[in-house]
């Protein structure tokens, strides 16, 4: 059976938060000749959504946006954050880049600053994965991709490195059904690959999440745990420039594209705005359905003819928006630090809904993303 899961970023993501991944998916799968006819993409592969999203809210909701609270945490777990806690009690702060940090920038703060919390999220996420295949394997192979963005790319590469590495246990019994070789995931897509901005407890350059034909990882003994992988990012998103992702010893199984530089959206950082590109898409609707039904020649068509800018309209907005992401990008000089990341992050977000502001056709089409 075919099995796509798709593992959603930082920001609010209740349950069905995929249901605009799926819309955009069938939408791009409708450019191509295989989709004119029959069944939306959607229907033509088990989507599973994978949302951790629950562990960082229900906490949030709780604080009420009370800075104390966050003062506490950075006192007891030792963020190390002054620039931010400083920048947040300024009562000249605009209320968007207040609401920004709050909505979303704090879910990695908390993964990455507070051990307890971020493993409640990697034991859910590894629960999601398991509950899925499981029943499956039991009766006919499985073939399992995995579409992540942001900071979903972080958090499911340390979900699998772990269930890739350690054997299960089951009551008074271990099993290594979930490890390779016994078993590997078809395809990991990172987009927006922020992982090397996670947690230094796992080195996404030496854990089971690799692809066939790359070294083994740790002392040599650890197996590749996919079958190939793809890592994607955009010249003008800065989260994916502090602490790029970049390998060139991993083999033909890893693909990196060179940087995105379409601007059809004020957040170029979005999800959507990735999966719009054909270099993007192509590869996860052929790798889920497991046959190629976007041809070589087709999507490399689809590559020259696709426009880097729309709308035409919106020039000096997305002029703005690049310089400031530059800015952005340069400004964080040790990207280890939350204090700067974070930091910049807000910068970033607030530089998005200005764009957006002066020409609100940059984010049509892409609302919420």
């Amino acid at each position: 059976m075919q099995l796509l899961f798709v593992v959603h970023g930082m920001g609010a993501n209740p349950p069905g938060w995929s249901k605009a991944i799926l819309a955009k998916l069938d939408e791009v799968a409708s450019r191509y000749h295989a989709f004119n006819g029959g069944p939306p993409f959607s229907q033509r592969v088990t989507i599973v959504e994978i949302s951790y999203d629950a562990v960082f809210s229900d906490l949030v909701e709780t604080w009420q946006d009370d800075l104390g609270e966050l003062r506490k945490l950075d006192k007891s777990e030792g963020l190390n954050m002054p620039d931010v806690l400083r920048t947040l009690s300024q009562t000249t702060l605009p209320p968007e880049a207040k609401s920004v940090f709050w909505t979303t920038l704090i879910d990695p703060v908390l993964y990455r600053g507070v051990s307890t919390i971020r493993d409640q999220v990697r034991a859910l996420v590894q629960k999601q994965l398991i509950e899925a295949i499981e029943p499956i394997a039991r009766t006919e192979p499985v073939k399992a991709c995995i579409v992540c963005h942001s900071l979903g790319t972080i958090v499911m590469h340390d979900a699998l490195a772990i269930l890739g590495s350690t054997p299960l246990r089951k009551g008074e019994e271990t099993s290594r059904a979930f490890m390779p070789p016994a078993f590997r995931f078809d395809s990991l897509f990172s987009l927006a690959n922020v992982s090397r901005l996670g947690p230094y407890d796992l080195d996404p350059y030496n854990t089971c999440v690799r692809p066939v034909g790359a070294p083994n990882a740790g002392d040599g003994t650890v197996l590749p745990y996919c079958d190939c992988m793809y890592s994607f990012r955009h010249r003008w998103d800065p989260f994916t420039l502090w602490q790029t992702f970049d390998r060139t010893d991993w083999g033909g199984a890893y693909l990196q594209p060179a940087p995105l530089e379409h601007v059809h959206s004020a957040n170029v950082h979005g999800f959507r705005h990735y999966l719009d590109h054909p270099v993007v898409h192509v590869p996860i609707l052929n790798r889920a359905l497991g046959v190629l039904a976007i041809t070589k020649k087709e999507k490399e068509e689809k590559i020259a003819s696709y426009p880097l800018i729309v709308p035409e309209s919106c020039g000096a907005a997305r002029q703005r928006l690049r310089e400031r992401a530059e800015q952005l990008a340069a400004a964080v000089k040790n990207p280890r630090r939350l204090n700067e990341v974070i930091q910049a992050g807000i910068w970033f977000y607030m530089a998005v809904r200005e764009a957006a502001n002066a020409c609100p056709e940059l984010m049509k089409g892409f609302e919420g993303d």
